[in-house]
């Protein structure tokens, strides 16, 4: 969380003067860039993957993240008439939250059904007739052994180590696809957000 909050915290005051300076649009369509480049970090993980092989993503990501909130909430609000826009901040406040939640939800949808999809493809060729799965059986039945001197029950410790290795696995799988997955729509939105019309920070408008 740190290297997520840290960099925002060095950022955020450049936002408005950026505002100012630069068209809006640009500036969200670098942040989310930024973003997105964040989430196509992560979509090759492994089981190995902990805390440091996630640090350069999470610092990637908090570079883009200020580029986006504020300056989005400036244009979906800038065709309001002066009386409308604390209304229209409100929805739109309302809208992102929503936003989340259904996002939210779709993400642990997406990860459930991937995950039982990698887990049945997974299972297909974990057979016992295959010489991986023999050998790995093999190994970890000796492994167990030595500790609880039972070879059913070392067997049996295997079979479960092996299922446990495939959900890992799977798992890990559909997390890389939701990262992916995420990478593309805000990189699509990179490129939408050229359709909102051109717009200035309210203290840039105000120079002029």
């Amino acid at each position: 969380m740190i290297l997520i909050g840290l960099p925002q915290l060095l950022i955020f005051p450049f936002v408005p003067r950026l505002m100012k300076a630069l068209d809006l649009r640009l500036i969200v369509f670098a942040g989310e860039l930024i973003f997105g480049g964040s989430c196509l970090l992560n979509i090759y993980m492994n089981p190995d993957f902990g805390g440091p092989q996630f640090q350069l993503a999470n610092i990637v990501r908090a570079m883009g993240q200020p580029f986006t909130i504020v300056p989005l909430s400036v244009l979906a609000t800038a065709g309001l008439l002066r009386e409308q826009q604390a209304d229209g901040s409100a929805l739109f406040n309302i809208m992102r939250n929503l936003g989340g939640s259904v996002g939210t939800a779709l993400l642990s949808t997406m990860i459930t059904q991937r995950e039982q999809f990698h887990d049945f493809r997974i299972g297909e060729r974990v057979t016992p007739y295959s010489p991986y799965v023999q050998q790995f059986l093999s190994n970890q039945s000796i492994q167990n052994l030595q500790h609880s001197g039972d070879p059913a029950g070392a067997l049996q410790q295997a079979y479960r180590m092996l299922q446990a290795s495939v959900q890992t696995n799977s798992f890990v799988m559909a997390y890389s696809e939701c990262f992916l997955a995420l990478g593309v729509i805000l990189i699509i939105g990179s490129v939408m957000i050229w359709f909102c019309k051109k717009t200035k920070a309210a203290g840039a408008a105000a120079a002029h």
